[in-house]
């Protein structure tokens, strides 16, 4: 455990990422090496189930998630921190995932047939290249994961309480750090210590001028919509909008004494119903599919009779 004051930009989007990713790649090919020798001793010659390793692959990785967690600096972002960690961690995983999505989609057919290729003349190089594709995509789990844990700090700056914090995902998680990032609360310090002087410039600009803040975060969210789906940056747009109505109705010095109570309590209750109604919506949905396959196959069978 890291309790620092201060911490640099790099850490949170290149150091423990790609720490994160290299640990987590290891750990995950341990854990399958292992349960394939295992139960290639036990089940030989049938077909080992495949069930089990991904249970163990699911544990390992969010146990890798909390090992980050843990090493990551515990320090509670100031604003320009928050701005300029948040800003770099979302436009290099957009960046990158645009450019992966694009690579793939042109060239999926090649590629497949060069992995074939290369699986057939040299088996070390082909594992080689598996492996660093893995390790990449990995490294660019591991900023989303390092900018998820950035939020909870900053959410904890505002003296929101972790078990608030827990209760609000994943749905009501943005109601919470949105007011952290647009909210000017007069930080004296900077946690975060950007080299990149033109970066600097840049994140000051953004705080100093609430228009372009705003306009950045727009952009941001749009971007993030990339890799979370169109559904978050709706989602994320309307909480920040019901966020934005509630600061100015109630003033903003108000708003963030008392972020904490009524404010913290409603992101869990919109938590909580919005997980209910994608449950609901699932089941109804999934119970719908099933009903269909079954009149599908009993007009089958009758035209067959």
């Amino acid at each position: 455990m890291s309790q620092t004051n201060t911490s640099k930009l790099s850490t949170w989007i290149l150091w423990a990422p790609i720490k994160f990713s290299i640990i987590t790649f290891i750990c995950l090919t341990i854990v399958g090496l292992l349960y394939t020798f295992i139960t290639a001793k036990i089940y030989a010659p049938a077909p080992i189930p495949t069930q089990p390793i991904i249970w163990l692959c699911t544990i390992t990785f969010i146990g890798c998630i909390a090992h980050m967690f843990y090493k990551l600096p515990r320090i509670n972002f100031d604003r320009a921190s928050f701005v300029a960690t948040h800003n770099s961690q979302m436009l290099i995983t957009s960046i990158f995932f645009i450019l992966l999505t694009y690579i793939v989609i042109n060239n999926a057919t090649e590629i497949v047939l060069q992995l074939i290729l290369l699986e057939t003349k040299s088996q070390p190089t082909f594992v080689l290249l598996i492996s660093a594709i893995a390790i990449f995509i990995l490294y660019i789990f591991g900023i989303l994961f390092s900018n998820i844990y950035a939020k909870i700090r900053r959410i904890q700056a505002l003296n929101i309480p972790t078990w608030k914090i827990v209760c609000s995902m994943p749905f009501g998680f943005s109601a919470l750090w949105t007011p952290g990032y647009i909210l000017n609360t007069n930080d004296k310090t900077n946690n975060i210590s950007i080299k990149l002087n033109w970066y600097k410039k840049i994140t000051d600009k953004i705080i100093t001028h609430q228009s372009v803040l705003i306009a950045v975060f727009s952009v941001i969210t749009m971007l993030s919509g990339f890799i979370y789906g169109l559904n978050s940056i709706l989602l994320t747009f309307t909480l920040a909008l019901i966020f934005g109505i509630w600061a100015l109705n109630t003033g903003t010095k108000k708003f963030l004494n008392n972020i904490g109570g009524k404010y913290a309590n409603w992101a869990i209750i919109i938590n909580i119903v919005l997980i209910i109604t994608f449950s609901l919506f699932y089941r109804i949905t999934n119970n719908l599919q099933k009903q269909q396959q079954i009149n599908i196959n009993s007009t089958e069978q009758s035209i067959n009779l």
